[in-house]
């Protein structure tokens, strides 16, 4: 390993100091076909020199029948993330320093860095062929670094989401004539991960702590698709990922993936990553992903964050997202009970009424009293029988609406206090990525868009 890390210095300190201009033609860019141009280089930064010695170390690591030829320049250049291209029979590495800034800003995505560049440099170690035609054999070697980048990443004790934090960084579904589809090249990162693992003698990845989250967000969150057997909460040393699968397909839908927390005072925020396919408007064609939390760069100590039943993790659909009771609803339980009070009351009067009619005989005795010339009896008990059937409606009419209006309060006021305990925070800015988290009825929340 001495001997390779000696070499691939050796190769740095011949790298060009001057910018130099090279129109490039064929090769392999991460994420899409689009390698062709004229492109002006430069001397790497310190940073990149030190992520690719140790993807180097770690590669010389990897338990493969084969010795690789450290046979690549790095150099920066105007490229979208990085690319490994060949030109007059040398192979270079090209990367954009911005995007490399961008990706070491927290530790899931510091890990897609490191994945990036591991699989460009796993082309020119397998000395793939950027020439080739045949979309089997470009795919093939998609996979191949693709594979490659999972060996190295499991050597430098990268858990299994951040080996896949490469790939999921991406909107690279779709196939084309030089790429597979992301599912493809996820399921082909999981088994090499995997196996390299078991090389390793460790059949399992790292050890993880479950934590519990909040019960009530799946059991009392009318709107949340997900349900407890679904979510697994995983806490390490500097972030807690939670992992979920939706039970039910949602093919063409927009859902609306939340981070929320009972604790006003240890929240997730804006730095809680979305990890399907990066952050914003992407399309998923598995029901599952996960949500980071990297509560390191808020301060909170692991003691904090570890609290069981805290986190909320929440997925709505778009267009049944929760929402507060409608005026209508609110009024509607005010209204049926007033309603129902009053038809009670005149219920039970016109009942009373009834039988105050029937004891009219009982009351005056005197035959020439002209109470007995006014109706006949006849006529007056069924005048009595028609205030008696009245009254009973309107009592027993009065009396459903009565209860039917205060079981529609009582349902308003736990759909209002459900609807604040469920709702999650978001706004148009999330499209591009999570910038903002907002308090919301004494806890904090942070939402991003998923499109299945």
């Amino acid at each position: 390993m001495r001997n390779l890390l000696a070499l691939a210095a050796l190769l740095f300190l011949i790298v060009p100091l001057r910018a130099q201009k090279i129109q490039f033609e064929h090769g392999c860019n991460y994420d899409h076909d689009d390698v062709g141009g004229l492109l002006t280089l430069n001397r790497p930064s310190d940073e990149a020199r030190r992520i690719v010695d140790e993807i180097l170390a770690a590669a010389a690591e990897v338990t493969a029948p084969r010795k690789y030829d450290m046979n690549f320049r790095l150099m920066i250049a105007d490229v979208a993330n990085a690319r490994a291209v060949e030109k007059d029979g040398i192979r270079y590495i090209l990367y954009n320093e911005d995007f490399l800034q961008q990706f070491e800003r927290n530790s899931l995505t510091r890990w897609a860095a490191y994945s990036l560049m591991a699989h460009e440099i796993g082309h020119h170690l397998e000395k793939h062929d950027f020439i080739a035609k045949d979309p089997a054999l470009r795919h093939r070697q998609e996979l191949e670094a693709d594979e490659f980048s999972a060996q190295v990443l499991a050597r430098m004790n990268a858990t299994r989401e951040q080996a896949l934090a490469g790939i999921r960084s991406f909107d690279t579904d779709q196939a084309t004539a030089t790429h597979p589809p992301a599912s493809e090249r996820e399921a082909a990162i999981r088994k090499a991960y995997n196996e390299e693992l078991r090389r390793m003698d460790a059949i399992e990845a790292p050890p993880e702590t479950y934590i519990e989250l909040n019960q009530r967000a799946f059991t009392k969150n009318r709107w949340n698709l997900l349900k407890g057997a679904q979510v697994q909460a995983v806490l390490n040393e500097e972030t807690i990922t939670i992992r979920y699968r939706i039970p039910q397909a949602l093919p063409g839908q927009t859902v609306v993936v939340c981070l929320g927390s009972t604790d006003d005072k240890i929240y997730p925020t804006a730095r809680a990553d979305r990890t399907v396919s990066g952050v914003g408007e992407f399309v998923l064609y598995e029901p599952e992903g996960s949500i980071v939390w990297n509560y390191n760069l808020d301060r909170f100590t692991k003691l904090e964050v570890g609290k069981g039943g805290m986190l909320k993790a929440m997925v709505y659909d778009a267009y049944d997202q929760p929402r507060p009771p409608s005026f209508w609803k609110k009024m509607s339980g005010p209204t049926l009970t007033g309603l129902g009070a009053i038809a009670t009351g005149i219920g039970i009067w016109q009942y009373v009424e009834g039988q105050n009619i029937y004891q009219v005989y009982d009351d005056v005795r005197n035959p020439n009293d002209p109470v007995y010339a006014e109706e006949s009896r006849a006529d007056r008990y069924a005048r009595a029988n028609d205030h008696n059937l009245l009254g009973q409606y309107l009592t027993l009419g009065g009396s459903l609406s009565l209860i039917g209006g205060v079981i529609l309060i009582i349902e308003t006021s736990n759909h209002q206090k459900s609807y604040l305990d469920a709702l999650c925070w978001q706004n148009e800015q999330f499209l591009l990525e999570p910038l903002l988290s907002a308090p919301v009825a004494g806890a904090t929340v942070v939402g991003f868009r998923i499109t299945f």
